[in-house]
C-alpha cells in the first residue's frame, strides 16, 4: 500500500484556517504602528519573513516573523536598534504579553501556540537584500539576507518535503532551527536527478541526517561566513539525538506500514523520552549499517518513562 496518500494528508491538515491568518495580518499592523511611533527612528522597512514568508506555515505551530529593516545611513549601531525596539515593544506590550529577546529576534508570545517574532536588521550599503542583524548569544553582528533565504525555500520545488520533515521536527520534540533544517532537506535532495516521490525523498532526508549530521557544514547562503551548523546555533548534544531519532524513524519508515508512519508522526508530550538505544557518535555511522544490514530486527518502540527528562 503506497504511504503517499497519508503524508499528503498530513500536509493538507497543516492549513491554517483564515481567522489565524487575519489574526497575524492585524498583529503585523499593531507592531508597525508601535515602531513607526518611534520619533527619533526613520521609518524602516516591514516584511513577512520566517515560515509565512517562505510558505511553509502549518497549523501544528506557526508564528508571526516580522522583519523590520533600517536605512543603512543611520547612527544606530545594530546592537543598540535590537534593544532599542526591545523596549520599545516592552512599553506598549509587556502588560499583555511576554516579551523577551531571542537569539536574533523579539519574541512577543500571545499564546501557547501562538508568538510573534521581530527581526530588526540595519540595511548594508549599496545593497538593498543585505541587512546586518544582531545574535543576541554572542553579542555580535552578522550579514545575512531573509529575503534570499524566503526565495531559496519557495523556489526549490519541494517544499512538500520540506513541510514533512518541519512536521517530523515538531511531533518529535526535535531541536534544530527551522531554516537549518530545510536546507539539509535540499541538500540531501541535491543528488536526486529526477523527483522521487514523497516518501522516498523524506526518508533520504533522514537517511542523510543520520548519516552526515554530525559532519556536514551548512553555511548561509546569504553570507558562506555565518556557519548555520556551529555550535552557538546547535549543539553535538541536539545533532547526537536528532541523529538517534532520524534512525529510529528511518527504521519504522522501513517496515512501510500506515501504523509504523502514523507513530513516526504521533504527537509526542512534552518531556516525553525515547526508548532508543544509546550510541556514541564515532560509532553512529557503523551503528547506521548494521541496522539496514538487519531485515528482521524490530525499531525500538516509543517509551513515555522518565517523563522529566529526555535524551539531549
Amino acid at each position: 500500500m503506497s504511504i503517499i496518500p497519508y503524508l499528503q494528508d498530513l500536509i493538507s491538515d497543516q492549513r491554517i484556517p483564515k481567522q489565524s491568518l487575519n489574526e497575524m495580518q492585524n498583529d503585523r499592523e499593531k507592531i508597525e504602528k508601535v515602531l513607526l511611533s518611534l520619533e527619533d527612528l526613520p521609518q524602516p522597512t516591514f516584511y513577512y519573513g520566517g515560515s509565512y514568508g517562505k510558505d511553509m506555515i502549518i497549523a501544528d505551530a506557526f508564528d508571526l516573523d516580522l522583519v523590520v529593516y533600517y536605512p543603512k545611513n543611520i547612527q544606530w549601531s545594530i546592537r543598540d536598534l535590537f534593544f532599542k525596539i526591545l523596549a520599545q515593544l516592552q512599553r506598549n506590550f509587556q502588560d499583555v504579553y511576554n516579551v523577551k529577546p531571542k537569539n536574533v529576534a523579539i519574541q512577543i508570545d500571545k499564546r501557547e501556540d501562538y508568538h510573534i517574532d521581530v527581526v530588526p536588521g540595519k540595511r548594508l550599503p549599496n545593497n538593498e537584500e543585505d541587512a546586518w542583524l544582531y545574535k543576541n548569544k554572542t553579542g555580535q553582528r552578522f550579514k545575512t539576507s531573509v529575503k534570499k533565504h524566503i526565495g531559496i525555500i519557495k523556489e526549490c520545488g519541494r517544499r512538500d518535503v520540506l513541510k514533512i520533515l518541519k512536521l517530523w521536527k515538531l511531533r518529535n520534540l526535535l531541536e534544530i532551527p527551522s531554516f537549518l533544517l530545510e536546507l539539509i532537506g535540499i541538500r540531501a535532495l541535491e543528488a536526486e536527478r529526477e523527483r522521487i516521490p514523497l516518501d522516498r525523498a523524506a526518508m533520504a532526508v533522514w537517511q542523510f541526517i543520520a548519516d552526515q549530521l554530525l559532519q556536514i557544514t551548512i553555511n548561509d547562503p546569504a553570507n558562506s561566513g555565518n556557519i548555520l551548523t556551529d555550535e552557538d546555533v546547535i549543539t553535538e548534544s541536539q545533532k547526537g539525538h536528532i541523529i538517534r531519532v532520524a534512525k529510529w524513524t528511518l527504521q519504522l519508515a522501513k517496515q512501510g506500514s500506515k501504523n509504523d508512519w502514523e507513530q513516526i508522526f504521533r504527537k509526542k508530550p512534552e518531556g516525553f523520552q525515547f526508548n532508543l538505544e544509546v550510541t556514541s557518535p564515532s560509532n553512529f555511522s557503523n551503528t547506521s549499517q548494521k541496522q539496514d544490514q538487519s531485515k528482521t530486527s524490530n525499531p525500538p518502540r516509543l517509551s513515555p518513562d522518565s517523563p522529566n527528562r529526555r535524551f539531549a
